[in-house]
């Protein structure tokens, strides 16, 4: 039987634990953009793209960490059923 020396023998993986101290942004995209109002200077898609990055960049300021949703409006989800009763609900 061979014995092995200490650079042979198998090294336990390292793993860090999260840090407590990272401050993380998640940002909802489409109440980002709902909230948005067209500006004289959005005269194209990708004025809209540009002026919602930078409003995503300035809201960054101070986190170390950004993450960004979209969420998807699928017809048969339980959002668009909340929004269909709300609809046919009438005030009087």
């Amino acid at each position: 039987m061979q014995s092995l020396s200490p650079e042979d023998a198998p090294q336990p993986e390292l793993v860090q634990e999260p840090d407590s101290s990272v401050s993380v942004l998640t940002v909802d995209t489409m109440g980002m953009l709902q909230s948005m109002k067209k500006t004289p200077t959005m005269l194209k898609l990708s004025d809209l793209q540009d002026a919602f990055n930078k409003r995503i960049e300035k809201m960054m300021v101070g986190y170390d960490e950004g993450r960004v949703v979209f969420d998807r409006y699928m017809y048969q989800s339980l959002k668009n059923k909340t929004r269909q009763k709300r609809a046919a609900t009438s005030v009087e």
